[in-house]
């Protein structure tokens, strides 16, 4: 009888750890596929909406990156541009807007992320919100849009 128990308790054990195994790969398929999944791609209309449009002489093409203040892949982006502005300086006039929701105070968007954006040289900063997102489609944080010299959608 003892002898029972004692195999049932072991099958017992057994089955727990394997069901306990079995729920630890799913999550972990599922935290990779989630973390390694692109957002959405944006919708962006073939012209810069009115108001965007550059009053630089130069005439140059724009960049513009959206951004999430609290989005932790935001600093990678950041990163990357940084490099791009120090290659391609005064060939390409970079904006950054940092979404700003309308029920939030304005420090809100001023994360650590504003505080890199405001370091890279060159560059554009603003708070944007959602209604200003939507004119350009940007849906996902790290969304870069590039318009030519005369406003139209390149990338």
């Amino acid at each position: 009888m003892l002898r029972l128990e004692v195999k049932m308790k072991r099958k017992s054990a057994f089955i727990v750890i394997l069901i306990w195994a079995i729920a630890i790969g799913i999550g972990t398929v599922w935290i990779t596929d989630y973390s390694t999944r692109p957002g959405r791609a944006a919708n962006s209309p073939s012209g810069l909406p009115s108001g965007y449009l550059s009053e630089n002489p130069a005439k140059l093409p724009k960049l513009l990156v959206f951004l999430h203040p609290y989005c932790p892949c935001s600093r990678a982006t950041l990163t990357e541009l940084n490099r791009l502005v120090e290659k391609n300086k005064d060939l390409v006039e970079v904006s950054v807007f940092i979404y700003q929701p309308s029920d939030q105070s304005p420090e809100w968007s001023k994360s650590d992320l504003w505080q890199t954006a405001e370091e890279i040289p060159n560059v554009k900063l603003s708070a944007i919100s959602e209604a200003e997102l939507q004119k350009f489609g940007a849906i996902t944080s790290g969304q870069t849009l590039l318009y030519d010299a005369d406003g139209l959608l390149v990338f």
